[in-house]
């Protein structure tokens, strides 16, 4: 497992709070402005988007969806999760 891996890992043993999920946001998340403020996570780890999925739920109410991609350029890894569909216009920030 990379050192990465390792963190995230223990990221998500830790009880939840705002600085885990910032630190696990920060490793994983791309802001973007497309009609409104849209954050998409990508990692290779399941155990860290059902983390970041449950933490967003339950202490922000945002509702959001988790999606799996096939990775066709490396067919032995395993696919990455994505939590995606959080969505926020800039006006109600």
């Amino acid at each position: 497992m990379s050192f990465s891996s390792d963190v995230k890992k223990e990221l998500t043993q830790l009880s939840v709070s705002d600085g885990v999920l910032i630190a696990l946001l920060r490793m994983n998340g791309v802001l973007g402005i497309s009609g409104g403020l849209t954050l998409a996570i990508t990692t290779e780890n399941a155990t860290t988007a059902r983390f970041i999925y449950a933490t967003l739920l339950a202490k922000y109410e945002i509702k959001s969806e988790i999606k799996t991609h096939q990775n066709r350029e490396l067919p032995n890894r395993s696919s990455p999760f994505g939590v995606s569909g959080i969505n926020y216009s800039l006006a109600s920030m």
